[in-house]
């Protein structure tokens, strides 16, 4: 007998997102939940799950989706956000005696970066073209939601 039934993804698997490939960049952060008590190569740890939209640098028009973001700092700045879409650019604290710096999301208020991720995000809910043969009655084409929706890589920006 044939299995109708999907089967679930494993813990953590979205996205592959590291901060550190992304530093300075500016991105669309939105945020869905906190996982607390996760266990990790590096120990138990907190996690945000979120989906990420890299809007300007290198990996403009990259999209993460349901990426885990770690780190105590940046963790703090996001677990009251859930269900919220944030705006900033990956940055770091300032170096302890020992340690790594802090991974952190800085604030973006300029209305330069502003318009360009609003035009970023637009561009990712652009709808996709019709498929030959299907909504053939001139109907426009469904929006696609960015946030649910993963498109195929692509080398293009989404501006």
């Amino acid at each position: 007998m044939t299995n109708p039934f999907d089967t679930p993804d494993a813990p953590g698997s979205g996205d592959r997102f590291t901060i550190a490939e992304h530093l300075g960049e500016l991105c669309i952060v939105k945020v869905h939940s906190l996982e607390q008590g996760i266990e990790t190569s590096a120990g138990v740890t907190d996690v945000i799950v979120a989906d990420v939209i890299v809007v300007d640098g290198q990996h403009a028009g990259e999209i993460a989706h349901e990426a885990w973001l770690f780190g105590k700092v940046l963790v703090g700045q996001l677990k009251r956000k859930t269900g919220r879409t944030i705006l900033g650019r990956w940055g770091q604290g300032a170096k302890q005696q020992g340690k790594t710096p802090a991974w952190v999301l800085n604030p973006v208020d300029d209305p330069a970066s502003i318009e360009l991720a609003q035009r970023a995000l637009a561009a990712s809910m652009r709808p996709d073209p019709p498929l030959e043969g299907h909504n053939g009655g001139g109907a426009p084409a469904p929006a696609r939601d960015p946030w649910s929706a993963r498109p195929a890589p692509s080398d293009e920006p989404p501006f």
